[in-house]
């Protein structure tokens, strides 16, 4: 049957920051249900497709993932170019999406996208009452620039920004709402950024999102003494690969099971 009423309201009608992390979380959970079970990448997480539901006036708040159009079944038939193309909106596109690069396309954009997600409405407000107050102070956001220009310029912009903690915190999350109601959302931006773009069980030639591919000194750096024992997640990977993208894309489900965990955790504690 056709469902002629609402089934949820826009994401910017959280009541909180609490609101709009178990919204996240419930939206991963079921983004990763859906790849693990059925093979399917949603491929254009944003704003827009995510909705919340309440039951009730004073219920918990449930985060719903809608519009699969652009969702993709992917096995081993798939083809590549299909799993490649431009898909989404500017601001929560991942790097890769955006520069339309070659390499596969796995449930780390879509994680990458709902980091932006968080980051935006962090900046601009979980509802709109915040939002309004935030359009008064006027100050230039260096998150803009995730919104403005053409892919390259937005590519660029977020290669510059999710590269590293300080770059992450410095241009990002300062710029957040600086109210303690959203201090467990900067904490929780910090954390999945790390656990994807940083994870220690990652090599350090697929930690980090600026280009290294002709950057000699980093080819031949010595590796800290834990990683040379331990075994890495993209130790499948050649060594000269030096596209963290790449690397990363090899181990795309251990990263994901790391990320729901940390976001689950978060929800808890909302």
């Amino acid at each position: 049957g056709m469902a002629m009423t609402p089934i949820g309201q826009d994401i910017r009608r959280c009541k909180s920051a609490d609101e709009l992390i178990i919204a996240a979380a419930d939206v991963m959970e079921v983004h990763t249900a859906i790849r693990k079970q059925c093979n399917i990448l949603h491929r254009d997480i944003s704003i827009n497709n995510i909705l919340i539901n309440r039951s009730g006036p004073e219920s918990r708040v449930r985060g719903m993932l809608i519009d699969f159009d652009c969702a993709l079944r992917i096995d081993d038939t798939t083809d590549h170019k299909a799993r490649s193309e431009m898909t989404g909106t500017f601001p929560f596109m991942s790097i890769n999406n955006l520069e339309a690069s070659k390499v596969i396309r796995t449930e780390l954009d879509d994680w990458e996208s709902i980091i932006y997600v968080l980051c935006w409405l962090g900046t601009f407000g979980a509802n709109t009452d915040d939002e309004e107050d935030m359009q008064a102070g006027g100050k230039p956001l260096r998150i803009y620039k995730w919104r403005n220009g053409d892919a390259a310029d937005v590519a660029e912009a977020k290669r510059i920004d999710m590269d590293s903690v300080t770059n992450f915190t410095s241009n990002i999350v300062s710029q957040f709402i600086q109210d303690p109601p959203y201090f467990p959302l900067m904490e929780l931006v910090v954390n999945l950024r790390q656990k994807l773009f940083d994870n220690l069980k990652v090599s350090p030639k697929g930690r980090g999102a600026l280009e290294r591919l002709m950057n000699f000194a980093f080819r031949f750096a010595a590796i800290p003494e834990q990683s040379a024992k331990e075994p890495c997640w993209d130790d499948g990977c050649d060594e000269n690969e030096l596209d963290q993208f790449k690397r990363r894309a090899t181990c795309a489900g251990e990263i994901s099971d790391a990320l729901l965990e940390a976001i689950k955790d978060a929800r808890e504690g909302a």
